[in-house]
C-alpha cells in the first residue's frame, strides 16, 4: 500500500481538493484501489462524501481521536490523507509521517506561505523524522510572484531534498469538488503533476 499526505502547516492552500482530485484520478482513471482519509475537523468531507456518494472509501477522524496505530488497519492500493493546517501536531500523528510513501506541500505564492513551508521542514528536522519524498506543488500560481518564490525555495536548503511539481493554476477553479472521473480539462491541469508522483513513489 502506498501512503500519500497532503501535508503542511497552512490552511487554504488546496490540499483537500487536490487531494480528492488524485483520488478521482486513481479510482477511475487507474482503476486503483484507494481510500481518502481526512483529518480535518470540520467535516467537509463527510458532508461530501453523503452528499455525491463516494465511489471510494471517504473516512475521517480528529486528531485527538488517533492513535500510533491508525495507518496499519487499511489496505488499498493507496491511502491518501488529507492533513489538517496546524502549527500544533498531536505527536502520535506526527510520527506516522514516517510511514507515508510522499508528502505532498500545496502552496500560494506568498510570504506567509514561504514561512509555513520553512515550518514544516524546520518541525521535521526537530523531531528527527526521515520522510521518503517531499513534493512542492504551487496552486494559485501568480506567474511573476510565483516564478520568485520557486526560485527562492530552490536556493534553500531546506527545500533542496524535495521534488518541484508542475504548478496548478489554480485548482479551486478547476471545477467544483465532486467525486467523478476528471474531464479532460482538469486532466490537462493535473495529469503531469499525478504521473510525476507516481513516478516517484
Amino acid at each position: 500500500m502506498k501512503i500519500i499526505f497532503f501535508s503542511g502547516l497552512k490552511g487554504g492552500t488546496g490540499k483537500t481538493t487536490l487531494s480528492i482530485y488524485l483520488c478521482n484520478y486513481l479510482h477511475f482513471h487507474q482503476n486503483k484501489n484507494v481510500c481518502l482519509v481526512n483529518f480535518d475537523n470540520h467535516r467537509l468531507l463527510s458532508l461530501l462524501a453523503q452528499q455525491y456518494h463516494t465511489p471510494y472509501p471517504v473516512i475521517e477522524c480528529k486528531t485527538e481521536e488517533y492513535n500510533d496505530t491508525f495507518l496499519n488497519g487499511f489496505n488499498y492500493d493507496f491511502l491518501v490523507v488529507d492533513m489538517p493546517g496546524m502549527a500544533s501536531i498531536q505527536r502520535s500523528l506526527l510520527m506516522q509521517w514516517e510511514k507515508a510513501d510522499a508528502h505532498i506541500l500545496p502552496y500560494l505564492s506568498s510570504s506567509l506561505d514561504f514561512y509555513k513551508l520553512q515550518l514544516f521542514f524546520q518541525l521535521i528536522q526537530k523531531q528527527k523524522l526521515a520522510l521518503r519524498n517531499t513534493f512542492l506543488l504551487p496552486n494559485k500560481f501568480n506567474k511573476q510572484a510565483g516564478t520568485v518564490m520557486r526560485a527562492n525555495l530552490k536556493q534553500q536548503s531546506l527545500f533542496q531534498q524535495s521534488f518541484h511539481l508542475p504548478y496548478i493554476i489554480n485548482s479551486s477553479k478547476i471545477a467544483a469538488i465532486s467525486f467523478s472521473p476528471l474531464n479532460s480539462t482538469i486532466m490537462n491541469y493535473l495529469r503531469p503533476t499525478f504521473i510525476t508522483i507516481m513516478n516517484k513513489i
